[in-house]
């Protein structure tokens, strides 16, 4: 009962904190983007508190600053008081009760099923963390979720890197060229209910168990799908693969999926669930794209439950992650052959080389995220899929191969010791990689990797989503290069889904092409760099165009995203995003943003 008190203290007092101290402070009208995961939503709040932070932005960027070590102690000390009731025989039930108790009723972070549906799923891997690890301490959690420095020693390791220098980059002439689809983050909806309230109080609407709009003036789910708390319908998945393979201006050979097949609705999902949505749609992308090879790669969304993915050596079948890899290296046999999947068996990961002299490399860096439990348990370079990488490039720069590398989470966004030692990698094989490419934001944005002199090296593109998620639906349309397989541009088509649902008809149009709006040669990191320069510069010169054509096609052109003022913090974002790809590492935010 103590620690209950204790815990409702601190609760409160973390609440407080994340109301009052900057209630009246807007970060800016963007809708903040879906996070489901009521674990990291308990510190959300309070982590926005870099709004009174200089103009340097990064994601959980709060460490070091007098706010930024309240939070670290406050989180600090809930978890000390969640551990110590466990180190007291505190049964699960009563942990659940209590954690429910805090998401449902005091913070009402979400409604109650949804809290008591995440943290039901949650609460046996993490109790078997607790009970199975020696020791987990409170910093160690605290420095998972939120990047605080105490407790960071225990995320700490290195890759072994062959010593030399990157190999001389192959030059692109631009004089044979071929296509490259990308898709990501469907979130497919099988269960997707036209009519139904479009903001239901819940993460994911337009599902068949709401109630019916109470009056005619409530917005409900439109015919394809919504612009808000909405996922994509068969319709809409359909139309979207038949429309990639209509015109001969696509005439793409590959496609890159990034990602993410299964829905919002986190607080329901099964093994099962899980298992019948991949299924479905890796049996229409077979169906739709039959002389095509697509090259597929897991989301965070795969795994039941969302986001974790735990070592293989743990035996418990509703822990582990085992009958999705099996799932998925029988579904991939698509396109991959037996040799290419002995990788994704034993961790959702594999390359393989679609045309002489050029590879793809496709990894399941959904490990690295900190909203993975397993990385308390063991977070070492998990599944050895980084060292594994190392050896990949190390031969394919031997066999003087090019590669592409695909994933699904920025590498921002992941803990800091798996992006600075993927970055090491980077650097160390520059130019054999020629372009990555993610997705999971639902965003249209690119990054640039910069070497430890702070010179760019490399440069990752986002497929941004076709789910809605406050913007219109999208796919891309890659040229690359036939020589050096850099990427020369990247057309984005989308359709107005306000008319489409209005009309029921699909209207598909060409966006934008990269390399005509934003002016640049190509898409490689030395060109985007330029471009990001050029962007700072133009906003010193009071000139915005650049910036403002870059927000509009972040939301792909879409109503919300016209009707969201984009200030100087909204354009100190993006620009801090485009130049960092480690977790709070904004050497070149400070570099370079000074307005």
């Amino acid at each position: 009962m103590r620690c209950l008190l204790h815990n409702t203290i601190l609760l409160i007092l973390l609440n407080s904190i994340s109301g009052s101290i900057y209630a009246n402070v807007s970060y800016n009208n963007i809708p903040s983007a879906y996070q489901p995961s009521v674990w990291h939503r308990v510190f959300q709040k309070i982590n926005e508190k870099r709004e009174f932070l200089p103009i340097i932005y990064n994601e959980r960027e709060v460490s070091g600053s007098i706010i930024g070590d309240a939070v670290c102690l406050i989180c600090d000390a809930v978890f000390t008081a969640l551990l110590t009731e466990r180190s007291f025989d505190m049964t699960k039930i009563q942990l659940e009760a209590q954690v429910e108790y805090y998401c449902a009723d005091f913070l009402k972070i979400e409604e109650q099923d949804v809290c008591a549906g995440v943290i039901g799923l949650n609460m046996d891997p993490i109790l078997y963390i607790l009970d199975k690890k020696a020791t987990v301490t409170s910093t160690e959690v605290c420095s998972m979720l939120l990047g605080c420095t105490q407790g960071s020693e225990a995320f700490e390791w290195k890759i072994d890197i062959p010593a030399g220098e990157t190999v001389k980059k192959v030059e692109s002439d631009g004089k044979q060229t071929f296509k490259i689809a990308h898709i990501t983050d469907i979130h497919y909806d099988p269960d997707y209910t036209e009519g139904k309230p479009a903001d239901c109080g819940k993460p994911q609407c337009c599902q068949p168990d709401q109630d019916n709009p109470a009056n005619t003036s409530v917005s409900v789910c439109g015919y394809w799908t919504s612009e808000i708390h909405a996922d994509v319908s068969p319709k809409l998945l359909n139309n979207t693969l038949d429309e990639m393979n209509s015109k001969p201006l696509m005439d793409f050979e590959f496609v890159y999926f990034t990602g993410d097949l299964v829905s919002h609705r986190v607080w329901n999902t099964s093994q099962d669930y899980n298992r019948k949505t991949i299924t479905y749609v890796l049996d229409v992308f077979a169906e739709k794209f039959k002389n095509k090879k697509v090259f597929p790669i897991l989301g965070n969304h795969e795994a039941h439950p969302m986001n974790l993915y735990p070592p293989l050596n743990i035996p418990e079948d509703d822990l582990n992650q085992q009958w999705l890899f099996d799932v998925i290296s029988e579904k991939w046999l698509h396109w991959l052959t037996d040799n290419e999947k002995e990788t994704v068996k034993n961790g959702g990961y594999y390359t393989v080389s679609p045309k002489t002299g050029f590879r793809i490399i496709v990894l399941n860096n959904n490990v690295c995220q900190s909203e993975n439990w397993w990385n308390l348990y063991e977070n070492k370079d998990p599944y050895g899929q980084l060292q594994w990488l190392v050896k990949v490039l190390q031969q394919a720069e031997k066999d003087k191969e090019i590669v592409h590398i695909l994933s699904h989470i920025p590498t921002s966004a992941c803990l800091k010791v798996w992006g600075r030692e993927y970055n090491r990698i980077i650097e160390r094989f520059a130019n054999t990689i020629a372009a990555q490419f993610n997705g999971h934001t639902h965003r249209d944005h690119f990054s640039i990797y910069y070497d430890s002199k702070n010179v760019s090296n490399n440069v990752v593109i986002n497929g941004a989503s076709l789910v809605t998620d406050g913007a219109y639906p999208n796919f891309k349309i890659y040229t690359v290069d036939s020589k050096g397989f850099d990427i020369l541009d990247s057309e984005v088509y989308t359709f107005d889904l306000e008319k489409a649902n209005t009309n029921k008809k699909i209207d598909w149009y060409k966006l934008y092409s990269f390399q005509k709006d934003f002016g640049v040669a190509n898409l490689t990191h030395t060109e985007m760099d330029r471009l990001v320069k050029t962007m700072i510069s133009d906003i010193k010169s009071k000139n915005y165009t650049l910036i403002n054509k870059y927000h509009d096609f972040y939301y792909r052109g879409s109503k919300i995203g016209k009707n969201v003022n984009c200030d100087s913090k909204c354009q100190n974002k993006y620009l801090c995003d485009m130049l960092t790809t480690v977790e709070r590492q904004t050497t070149m935010c400070e570099k370079y943003l000074t307005f």
